[in-house]
């Protein structure tokens, strides 16, 4: 199935009801796919659509939620650990911080992260839509992949022209559904509706100005081609869902076993069926010579089942490159530079996503950015502007850490290294290094005061040389 998450077009490309429906119709082979992927996430697995030719026989369907297990980790070892950010040792960029910072707090933005990269890692991109609620405040918001049609023009910048968000509501007075149409431009945002597929669209309401100075919505690419974690083995995971299912049948088989006599007709009479009778009663009579009864049942070959599974198992974390945690190789206090390497391959993933999700926060901090601006402006036009360039984002590995592992490197660094940067390899006992250096300089200014001499921080965690 074709997938086409980004739509060229020319810079001059205009908007036009025509150009919506046809975007829309062209959208349905990539919105079936996303929604495939949003059910196998589900453990909505393609075996519960299996049917028996012999309605007879067992039929057990058994999900693995392989999908949701790869998802889960991949994302939690990328953002379980909440983004920071570093600020450049301006008082411009300082208030530029705080303003964001504040922003970041009001919409949760660790949650809203884990979101986003949540989605990106199902269907192979995410989108995030900045608005203002009606407290005036500036929001933002995870949509779903399948919702979203991303336009950007023709050039290698690949800069947004539009985003098409379409949805359906349900009018429960009619008990019809409703397809609502919103149309992001850089300056403004159109609403539509269509009542049935025979009409076409119609205005819904008054076209919406905004302050962003760009399209306010911003796509989080999981890697270049816009694949999900586990999109790559989803066959794989078919496979094992189906081998499980028939193991299942097969000790369902062996449950109802027949019981087989020789050398006799059956108890039946002349009128009875002996179909549904072999059926019914889980017997089998043969007109042989000689006189016996035996079990007939279906020889297993568990040794060969359980390693065509295991086989699977391994090829489904090998190619998606997330380990099973469960596997005794992670058990024990192994040291991390031990743990880097039995993770090397989620780490690989991981570096593809942080590249894309940079590119991402980077958009969102220039679209808050453009808004204060405007707003600073209209204010008073000797209020400043900022720059987004001025924040960078800090990501932090959700790994277990070695808190003996990390106190040594913080001691051998010592002599090279500020002691605010290496106070952020103690992350998880100092979880921020600025409050931690203030704290420490209002302990010296005490201890001085009282006359009691006080250790350099240039020595080990205990202050020591």
């Amino acid at each position: 199935m074709s997938k086409l998450f980004k739509y060229k077009m020319p810079k001059d490309t205009k908007m036009t009801l025509k150009l919506i429906e046809s975007l829309i119709e062209s959208h349905k082979d990539e919105k079936t796919r996303v929604m495939q992927l949003f059910e196998y996430y589900e453990n909505h697995n393609s075996i519960l659509n299996r049917k028996m030719k012999d309605s007879d026989k067992p039929n057990n369907k058994l999900p693995h939620p392989y999908a949701a297990y790869i998802t889960n980790l991949a994302t939690g070892y990328f953002v379980g650990e909440p983004i920071t950010y570093t600020v450049e040792a301006d008082e411009q960029a300082q208030k530029f911080y705080d303003e964001l910072q504040s922003i970041n707090k009001y919409n949760d933005e660790p949650k809203h992260n884990a979101t986003l990269a949540k989605y990106a890692s199902i269907a192979g991109y995410s989108f995030e839509l900045l608005y203002t609620d009606t407290n005036k405040k500036t929001r933002y918001k995870a949509i779903k992949p399948y919702e979203v049609i991303y336009i950007v023009d023709s050039t290698l910048e690949e800069a947004p022209l539009y985003a098409i968000r379409y949805y359906n509501l349900k009018d429960f007075i009619t008990g019809q559904d409703k397809l609502h149409i919103e149309v992001y431009s850089q300056t403004d945002i159109s609403y539509y509706i269509k009542e049935d597929e025979k009409e076409g669209l119609q205005v819904e309401r008054d076209t919406v100005a905004h302050n962003y100075h760009d399209v306010p919505v911003s796509i989080y690419e999981n890697n270049e081609e816009g694949i999900g974690d586990f999109e790559k083995v989803i066959h794989l995971i078919n496979a094992y869902d189906q081998s499980q299912s028939d193991t299942a049948n097969d000790f369902e088989y062996f449950t109802d076993a027949y019981l087989a006599f020789y050398g006799t007709n059956g108890l039946r009479n002349d009128n009875d069926d002996d179909d549904v009778n072999m059926k019914e009663n889980r017997m089998l009579f043969f007109q042989e010579s000689g006189s016996k009864g035996e079990w007939l049942i279906k020889n297993i070959n568990d040794t060969a089942t359980e390693n065509y599974k295991n086989r699977l198992d391994r090829d489904i974390h090998k190619f998606s490159m997330v380990p099973p945690m469960t596997d005794e190789n992670f058990a024990g206090n192994v040291s991390g530079e031990a743990m880097k390497y039995k993770l090397l391959g989620l780490e690989t993933l991981t570096g593809f996503k942080e590249q894309s999700f940079r590119m991402g926060l980077a958009r969102r901090n220039e679209l808050i950015a453009n808004t204060l601006s405007f707003k600073n402006q209209v204010i008073n036009k000797n209020l400043p502007t900022y720059d987004y360039t001025v924040i960078e984002p800090v990501f932090t590995r959700n790994i277990p850490k070695n808190n003996k592992e990390l106190v040594e490197m913080f001691n051998d660094l010592s002599q090279d290294v500020s002691h605010e940067t290496r106070l952020t390899l103690l992350g998880d006992i100092v979880p921020d290094p600025k409050a931690e250096i203030e704290k420490l300089k209002k302990e010296e200014e005490k201890e001085i005061q009282r006359g009691v001499p006080y250790p350099e921080q240039e020595g080990d965690v205990d202050g020591q040389e």
